[in-house]
């Protein structure tokens, strides 16, 4: 019930918001610079926020059709309870009619697109300068099977991917635009954009080096050489180089060090695990670009122990559901590094597990039904020394909270709100 109300009036009621804070950015007059994509797009948005600092203003934590225009509003979230609805609605108005123009003129936005109409309702609102996509998978693929369904776009990966395009359809300066990644190049050039709009970025043109070292990654680009203390996939190559084109447009001085950069909780973080072990948490979210960026990751990982992975499955991925863990089975198959994969979620079970069984055996391979079962028959075969990398849903970051050396290390993890304890408690109880 309380979905059927939310996809039938999510957007009427997003336009009040909407609306108040069109007026905050005619009074404002930012240059706005919109970060998009599927995946990718958090970590952008921090290396560039490492780079700009002060400089602009960030909407961390929004990047929706309510979280932008909350942003840009001053509004904020606190109890992400019901009873919040009726403070937000009076302080909308308030917020517009007393806004004082003190902010940098540089705002910067990570967008998504989730559903239908979001990405063109944002797009309109924000009319960016400059816009960064970094890929474009099948992410909540269920929100557009009704597109395919009503003959409105031939498959939901080009309805997500046109989508997303609004974006650069909105922009009134440079698009720059991830030219690995096909559905998105296909998606652009049906826009018909003037060709001085965008520049297509591939890796083979600026990526001389990559490499994974136990403590951090380092990419040689065709300027800079950058060494980074997290666990970033190959793919943030074409990251770093929209960043250096980015600072090069706004005139500023690039920081080849990234000594502020600070990435947010569960985006491959290396935490210190029980037994000596090494845990890399990238539990924050889970597709199928994401899944399989990160098991590239982990098998090319120099552990010094065995490498073990846990995976969740995948929400929101529609018609495609089957398909799309069925290739994530195909690809860990394609591994040679991890020795036992832990499978939880209904679509492992179904699709996963058997192929995995079928050419790995039952050796390497395990179910749980539940997380909590999944935690103590990790905590029974530990050894000490594995590294043990965890992506997927749900709440796997619970489980990697009980298995930490140190306990306060638990700060540093995703969804620390009172409203996600209490529901990873139930996981876990």
């Amino acid at each position: 019930m309380v979905k059927k109300f939310k996809k039938k009036f999510y957007f009427l009621v997003a336009s009040y918001f909407v609306f108040w804070a069109s007026l905050v950015l005619k009074k404002w007059r930012p240059r706005i610079i919109v970060i998009t994509g599927s995946t990718g797009k958090t970590t952008l948005f921090y290396l560039l926020q490492a780079q700009l600092g002060e400089a602009a203003r960030f909407a961390f934590d929004a990047n929706s059709t309510f979280g932008i225009p909350f942003d840009i509003l001053g509004l904020k979230r606190k109890t992400l309870q019901p009873s919040e609805w009726l403070s937000l609605f009076v302080s909308a108005p308030f917020k517009a009619l007393t806004f004082k123009n003190d902010r940098p003129k540089i705002y910067v936005v990570e967008a998504d697109a989730d559903r239908p109409r979001e990405a063109k309702v944002l797009a309109q609102l924000l009319q960016p300068e400059i816009v960064l996509i970094t890929n474009i998978y099948q992410t909540h693929a269920v929100n557009f099977d009704e597109l395919v369904t009503q003959g409105s776009a031939p498959n939901v990966l080009t309805a997500i991917a046109d989508e997303f395009a609004n974006f650069a359809k909105q922009a009134t300066g440079e698009v720059l635009v991830n030219g690995d990644n096909a559905a998105l190049v296909q998606a652009i050039e049906r826009l018909n954009l003037p060709p001085e709009k965008f520049t297509l970025l591939q890796e083979q043109d600026y990526l001389a080096d990559y490499q994974l070292l136990a403590q951090g990654t380092k990419f040689t680009l065709e300027k800079h050489t950058y060494e980074f203390a997290d666990l970033l996939p190959r793919e943030i190559s074409l990251s770093l180089v929209m960043v250096e084109r980015v600072v090069e447009m706004l005139g500023l001085r690039l920081d080849p060090t990234y000594k502020n950069l600070h990435l947010p909780p569960g985006r491959s973080n290396l935490l210190a695990g029980i037994k000596n072990t090494t845990l890399i948490d990238s539990t924050y979210n889970a597709n199928l670009g994401s899944m399989l960026a990160m098991v590239k990751l982990f098998e090319r990982y120099p552990a010094a122990g065995p490498k073990w992975l846990v995976l969740g499955h995948m929400l929101e991925e529609g018609a495609q559901t089957k398909k799309e863990h069925q290739d994530l089975a195909w690809a860990i198959l394609q591994t040679h590094t991890i020795e036992r994969v832990f499978l939880l979620g209904q679509e492992n079970q179904t699709e996963v597990l058997p192929l995995l069984e079928q050419y790995w055996g039952a050796n390497k391979v395990f179910f749980y039904a539940s997380p909590r079962e999944a935690l103590a028959a990790l905590k029974d075969s530990l050894q000490g020394g594995e590294a043990i990398m965890f992506k997927g849903a749900p709440f796997l970051e619970g489980m990697v909270e009980r298995l930490l050396a140190d306990p306060e290390q638990a700060k540093q993890l995703v969804r620390r709100e009172e409203i996600w304890q209490k529901r990873r408690q139930g996981f876990y109880a």
